[in-house]
């Protein structure tokens, strides 16, 4: 098997496309992963995880004196946002296709490069539309759903259970 020989700006170009489609899925990654991480550091020490416990039962105090969501306004919230996701993703194709249409229609040709730069520029756009719907959305629902909540007294009462193995 032999690389393409192409010229380092087209190496640039394939390297930063495929960051930009890295990053979503790394950043979720990340995360997913911090809870368990800073248990996991707060963990190093019967001090550091007695800390821990006390952030997140006065973060918990902080939440419970927010009204709660119902069940069903939770489902309907997460459902609004993953339909933002889909029309996001349509509207983007749609747009990213009627241009080259009428690209094509105006020069008779489509170069390879506008395909290549209006996917790469679709890409960040969605990107930046998806993180504009679910960022609040994510932070409204931590706060203000009884499952988040349920899940921090959970996290809460495992805490205790280790240090109190550790004591």
């Amino acid at each position: 098997m032999s690389w393409p020989s192409f010229d380092r700006t087209t190496w640039g170009l394939i390297l930063s496309i495929a960051a930009l489609i890295g990053a979503f899925p790394l950043s979720l990654l990340a995360n997913l992963a911090t809870p368990g991480i800073r248990n996991w550091w707060a963990e190093r020490s019967v001090t550091s995880l007695g800390r821990r416990i006390i952030a997140l039962e006065e973060e918990l105090e902080r939440l419970e004196k927010l009204t709660v969501i119902s069940d069903g306004e939770e489902r309907i919230l997460r459902a609004l946002t993953w339909l933002g996701f889909i029309l996001t993703q349509l509207i983007g194709f749609f747009v990213l296709t009627l241009s080259m249409v009428l690209l094509y229609k105006i020069t008779g040709k489509v170069d390879e490069r506008y395909v290549n730069a209006g996917l790469a520029l679709l890409a960040m756009v969605i990107f930046g539309a998806q993180s504009s719907i679910i960022v609040p959305t994510l932070d409204f629902l931590r706060k203000r759903s009884r499952t988040s909540r349920e899940r921090m007294v959970k996290e809460i009462e495992g805490l205790r259970v280790r240090l109190a193995g550790r004591t």
